[in-house]
Protein backbone atom coordinates (compact mmCIF):
# COMPACT_ATOMS: atom_id res chain seq x y z
CA UNK A 1 0.00 0.00 0.00
CA UNK A 2 1.48 3.34 -0.99
CA UNK A 3 1.25 6.48 1.11
CA UNK A 4 -1.42 7.93 -1.17
CA UNK A 5 -3.71 4.94 -0.66
CA UNK A 6 -2.95 4.80 3.05
CA UNK A 7 -3.63 8.50 3.53
CA UNK A 8 -6.92 8.30 1.69
CA UNK A 9 -7.94 5.22 3.71
CA UNK A 10 -7.12 6.95 6.98
CA UNK A 11 -8.91 10.11 5.83
CA UNK A 12 -12.03 8.13 4.97
CA UNK A 13 -11.90 6.28 8.28
CA UNK A 14 -11.43 9.58 10.12
CA UNK A 15 -14.37 11.11 8.23
CA UNK A 16 -16.59 8.16 9.14
CA UNK A 17 -15.66 8.34 12.82
CA UNK A 18 -15.89 12.15 12.97
CA UNK A 19 -19.10 12.55 10.89
CA UNK A 20 4.95 0.65 -9.51
CA UNK A 21 10.38 -4.41 -9.86
CA UNK A 22 13.89 -4.31 -10.21
CA UNK A 23 16.89 -6.59 -9.76
CA UNK A 24 18.23 -6.72 -6.21
CA UNK A 25 21.99 -6.40 -5.98
CA UNK A 26 22.71 -4.44 -2.82
CA UNK A 27 21.11 -4.04 0.56
CA UNK A 28 21.54 -1.62 3.40
CA UNK A 29 19.59 -1.63 6.64
CA UNK A 30 19.34 0.86 9.49
CA UNK A 31 16.95 1.76 12.32
CA UNK A 32 18.26 5.29 12.89
CA UNK A 33 16.75 8.27 11.13
CA UNK A 34 19.26 10.36 9.21
CA UNK A 35 19.41 14.11 9.62
CA UNK A 36 19.78 14.90 5.93
CA UNK A 37 17.82 17.94 4.80
CA UNK A 38 15.18 18.41 2.17
CA UNK A 39 16.09 18.76 -1.48
CA UNK A 40 17.04 22.19 -2.78
CA UNK A 41 14.65 24.15 -4.91
CA UNK A 42 16.92 23.56 -7.93
CA UNK A 43 16.49 19.80 -7.45
CA UNK A 44 12.74 20.28 -7.08
CA UNK A 45 12.37 22.06 -10.41
CA UNK A 46 15.00 20.20 -12.45
CA UNK A 47 13.51 18.13 -15.26
CA UNK A 48 14.24 14.40 -15.23
CA UNK A 49 17.45 13.46 -17.00
CA UNK A 50 19.68 10.43 -17.33
CA UNK A 51 20.48 8.58 -14.08
CA UNK A 52 23.23 10.24 -12.10
CA UNK A 53 26.63 8.56 -11.81
CA UNK A 54 26.10 8.00 -8.08
CA UNK A 55 22.85 6.06 -8.54
CA UNK A 56 23.82 3.67 -5.75
CA UNK A 57 24.25 6.52 -3.26
CA UNK A 58 22.43 4.99 -0.28
CA UNK A 59 22.66 8.17 1.79
CA UNK A 60 20.99 10.14 -1.00
CA UNK A 61 18.24 7.54 -1.35
CA UNK A 62 17.43 7.52 2.35
CA UNK A 63 17.42 11.33 2.44
CA UNK A 64 14.99 11.38 -0.50
CA UNK A 65 12.73 8.76 1.15
CA UNK A 66 12.64 10.76 4.38
CA UNK A 67 12.09 14.07 2.58
CA UNK A 68 9.20 12.56 0.59
CA UNK A 69 7.70 10.95 3.69
CA UNK A 70 7.92 14.18 5.68
CA UNK A 71 6.45 16.24 2.83
CA UNK A 72 3.63 13.77 2.23
CA UNK A 73 2.61 13.37 5.86
CA UNK A 74 2.68 17.13 6.50
CA UNK A 75 0.69 17.83 3.34
CA UNK A 76 3.48 19.71 1.54
CA UNK A 77 2.15 19.14 -1.98
CA UNK A 78 4.85 21.13 -3.79
CA UNK A 79 7.75 19.35 -2.11
CA UNK A 80 6.27 15.85 -2.34
CA UNK A 81 5.25 16.35 -5.99
CA UNK A 82 8.81 17.41 -6.82
CA UNK A 83 10.01 14.10 -5.32
CA UNK A 84 7.79 12.02 -7.63
CA UNK A 85 9.29 10.41 -10.72
CA UNK A 86 8.46 11.89 -14.11
CA UNK A 87 6.26 8.86 -14.76
CA UNK A 88 4.25 9.50 -11.58
CA UNK A 89 3.96 13.23 -12.27
CA UNK A 90 2.53 12.31 -15.68
CA UNK A 91 -0.07 10.08 -13.98
CA UNK A 92 -1.08 12.55 -11.23
CA UNK A 93 -2.24 16.03 -12.20
CA UNK A 94 -0.85 18.60 -9.80
CA UNK A 95 -4.36 19.71 -8.78
CA UNK A 96 -5.29 16.11 -7.90
CA UNK A 97 -2.05 15.78 -5.94
CA UNK A 98 -2.94 18.90 -3.96
CA UNK A 99 -6.25 17.25 -2.96
CA UNK A 100 -4.51 14.01 -1.96
CA UNK A 101 -2.01 15.91 0.17
CA UNK A 102 -4.74 17.96 1.83
CA UNK A 103 -6.24 14.65 3.01
CA UNK A 104 -2.83 13.48 4.22
CA UNK A 105 -2.31 16.73 6.14
CA UNK A 106 -5.72 16.29 7.81
CA UNK A 107 -4.94 12.68 8.72
CA UNK A 108 -1.37 13.13 9.95
CA UNK A 109 -0.34 16.79 9.99
CA UNK A 110 3.21 16.09 11.08
CA UNK A 111 6.21 14.10 9.97
CA UNK A 112 6.61 10.71 11.60
CA UNK A 113 10.02 9.16 12.28
CA UNK A 114 10.85 5.95 10.49
CA UNK A 115 10.99 2.90 12.78
CA UNK A 116 12.91 0.82 10.25
CA UNK A 117 14.43 1.25 6.81
CA UNK A 118 15.76 -1.21 4.23
CA UNK A 119 16.74 -0.62 0.64
CA UNK A 120 17.78 -2.72 -2.30
CA UNK A 121 19.54 -0.79 -5.05
CA UNK A 122 20.22 -1.98 -8.60
CA UNK A 123 21.79 0.69 -10.77
CA UNK A 124 19.37 3.60 -11.03
CA UNK A 125 16.45 1.64 -9.53
CA UNK A 126 15.72 0.83 -5.89
CA UNK A 127 13.11 -0.86 -3.73
CA UNK A 128 12.66 0.57 -0.25
CA UNK A 129 10.79 -0.84 2.73
CA UNK A 130 10.21 1.44 5.69
CA UNK A 131 7.92 1.37 8.69
CA UNK A 132 6.34 3.81 11.10
CA UNK A 133 4.71 3.56 14.52
CA UNK A 134 1.42 3.78 12.55
CA UNK A 135 1.45 0.46 10.70
CA UNK A 136 -1.26 1.45 8.20
CA UNK A 137 1.23 3.62 6.33
CA UNK A 138 4.18 1.21 6.30
CA UNK A 139 5.76 0.89 2.87
CA UNK A 140 6.97 -2.40 1.42
CA UNK A 141 9.19 -2.64 -1.67
CA UNK A 142 8.31 0.90 -2.71
CA UNK A 143 9.93 1.64 -6.09
CA UNK A 144 12.36 4.55 -6.44
CA UNK A 145 14.26 5.70 -9.52
CA UNK A 146 17.31 7.92 -9.86
CA UNK A 147 16.37 10.75 -12.23
CA UNK A 148 19.20 13.13 -11.42
CA UNK A 149 18.29 12.48 -7.79
CA UNK A 150 16.13 9.78 -6.21
CA UNK A 151 12.38 10.05 -6.96
CA UNK A 152 9.42 8.04 -5.67
CA UNK A 153 8.10 5.85 -8.52
CA UNK A 154 5.12 4.29 -6.70
CA UNK A 155 2.19 5.36 -8.85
Amino acid sequence: MNLTTAALSVALLTALVAGCSSDDTGSTSSDERSTAGAPTSAAETAPPTQPSPNATDAVGLRAAVEAYSDAFLTGDAARSYALLSARCRDRHARSDWDDILAAARQSFGEALPLKSYEEEVSGHLARVTYTYAVSQINQSDEPWVDENGWKNDDC
